[in-house]
């Protein structure tokens, strides 16, 4: 544990599983302190430490360590008032803030016309307006802490996918529209906070072995003419979950400690996930092409 860490904070939502419960490990145990929110406390609290809550199943740190270190909040991502206090109890607890990490998201699936609007809503609640409340009320911390960062500043991740930059097959666009609307949220944000030199960086994972591909969710009026997407979606032929989530998350950190380098807006991770990009370029730059003509026809003569 080096000492510089003890007073680095992170905020992180999503932490009960998947890459917000290993980073809140990773971070523990590297001596950082952290706020962790969660939907269910008593579920993270028990993922953490064992049945008495005495000793830390996976950091190896007493009750007495983690507190010193760690922050559990209950919170509801989409109750802007529910954020507010998660992030004043974590000023209160820690007397500053570093870095925040959007990463709550869920993933649903199915083709467009069969999902409700109440579907959409919901997703976007959950992967978009949550991470909006959180971002409205932890700029201004931001803005303050980021005097006194000795690392080149604070720091937002906005954990995006490479669903993000390219939809991955019929039926992912619930999931994707989320992530595509963090991704442009993103660019402006970073525009935005240049000048008061908090860095934003949108992370776009590959295929890493985490919980959200077993928890993901299809719509609840599947129409039969839509089975050839289901069928799409479930095949998934050349997607081989390879990604190590401890080593995508274990680069987030060294990034924030890196004050030589100037963070990227976008981070991509994993080896796939160049190949999906230049996928979509490729495509594109064929449709510029092929209709160039009419794109530069289009002013006053």
């Amino acid at each position: 544990m080096e000492e510089f860490n003890k007073n680095f904070v992170w905020y992180i939502t999503g932490c009960s599983k998947g890459f917000g419960f290993i980073l809140t490990v990773l971070l523990i145990k590297r001596g950082f302190k952290v706020t962790a929110t969660t939907r269910n406390k008593e579920n993270l609290e028990k993922k953490i430490f064992n049945k008495d809550l005495n000793q830390g199943e996976v950091t190896g740190l007493s009750k007495e360590e983690h507190g010193k270190q760690l922050l559990i909040c209950q919170v509801d991502l989409v109750d802007e008032g529910s954020v507010k206090s998660s992030l004043l109890e974590t000023i209160s607890k820690f007397s500053r803030l570093d870095v925040v990490v959007n990463n709550s998201g869920y993933l649903r699936l199915g083709a467009v016309e069969e999902l409700s609007d109440r579907e959409y809503r919901d997703i976007f609640d959950a992967n978009f307006f949550g991470m909006l409340n959180v971002l409205r009320n932890a700029l201004p911390l931001l803005r303050e802490y980021t005097k006194t960062n000795k690392y080149g500043g604070c720091r937002v991740y906005n954990i995006s996918s490479i669903a993000g930059i390219l939809n991955l097959s019929a039926g992912s666009s619930p999931y994707s529209s989320t992530k595509f609307a963090m991704e442009a949220i993103s660019e402006s944000l970073h525009m935005e906070m240049k000048p008061h030199n908090v860095h934003v960086t949108c992370v776009k994972p590959g295929f890493f072995k985490t919980s959200i591909q077993e928890s993901a969710t299809s719509s609840d009026n599947p129409l039969d003419c839509y089975s050839n997407v289901r069928e799409a979606v479930n095949d998934k032929p050349n997607w081989t979950f390879n990604g190590d989530p401890k080593k995508a998350m274990n680069i987030l950190i060294d990034l924030s400690l890196d004050n030589n380098t100037s963070p990227p807006l976008h981070l991509f991770l994993g080896p796939e996930t160049i190949d999906f990009f230049n996928k979509k370029v490729t495509s594109i730059q064929s449709d510029l092409n092929n209709f160039k003509t009419l794109t530069t026809s289009t002013n006053f003569d």
